[in-house]
């Protein structure tokens, strides 16, 4: 297989695993959800949604230290991504970490300041 067409073909199967991971966790499928997620990684680990919408997903599923080291691979992958900046915050604040959650937010705001 060329490259071009096996890169393709890893985009369309990471591309299937998160809009089907998306159709889960909004059905409240949330543990389906969490397998398509970290199949999308699988299939493209370098773009950082697959690692938001895990973050968010293990959020749902209570597994808040895994979704705060899913939101920080998102954010390690692209830092000015402020939905991860955001609810990494509101995921520090469960936690009780709140200085680390204000540090999150006030990131948030730095990148997109009209949005605060």
């Amino acid at each position: 297989m060329s490259s071009v067409k096996q890169l393709l073909f890893l985009l369309i199967s990471m591309t299937d695993y998160f809009t089907q991971g998306n159709q889960l966790l909004e059905a409240g499928q949330i543990r389906k959800a969490i397998i398509s997620f970290q199949k999308a990684i699988e299939f493209n680990p370098t773009s950082p949604w697959p690692y938001y919408h895990l973050g968010l997903a293990l959020d749902k599923d209570g597994q808040l230290e895994g979704a705060v080291s899913e939101l920080g691979r998102a954010i390690a992958l692209d830092p000015d991504l402020i939905w991860a900046h955001h609810y990494l915050g509101e995921t520090l604040v469960k936690l009780g970490r709140l200085e680390k959650a204000v540090g999150e937010f006030q990131r948030a705001i730095e990148v997109k300041p009209d949005l605060s």
